[in-house]
């Protein structure tokens, strides 16, 4: 039991680190695929490379990207870059997530030790 606190407690230190990265500028715009595997995620990141990509969670299909605040077209941006990758079929925007939402998603996808 130990073994799984001690790594969750530096996961929310960790998060809420991100959390005060936002607040000082950036806000998180959270993207998700219906299916996504390591391959993809690899061509993804590499589609993004001139965005901050700043969490990706393959099981869940999930890939967080921070932007700024002021940045009103990032979505379609991030869309438009995605969509030149013709192999992902779908993806949306998910609007009311945070990045321990991600995670918690995350941990439901992956398998245990």
């Amino acid at each position: 039991m130990i073994r799984y606190i001690i790594p969750i407690f530096f996961l929310l230190l960790g998060l809420e680190g991100f959390a005060q990265t936002s607040e000082q500028g950036g806000k998180y715009v959270f993207v998700k695929f219906d299916s996504y595997s390591i391959k993809e995620n690899e061509t993804i990141q590499k589609q993004l490379s001139q965005e901050k990509v700043i969490y990706t969670c393959i099981p869940s299909g999930i890939v967080v990207v921070e932007v700024l605040k002021t940045d009103s077209t990032a979505e379609n941006r991030i869309a438009g870059e995605i969509k030149r990758v013709t192999e992902f079929p779908s993806f949306r925007f998910v609007q009311e997530m945070t990045l321990i939402d991600a995670e918690i998603s995350c941990s439901t996808f992956r398998k245990p030790d």
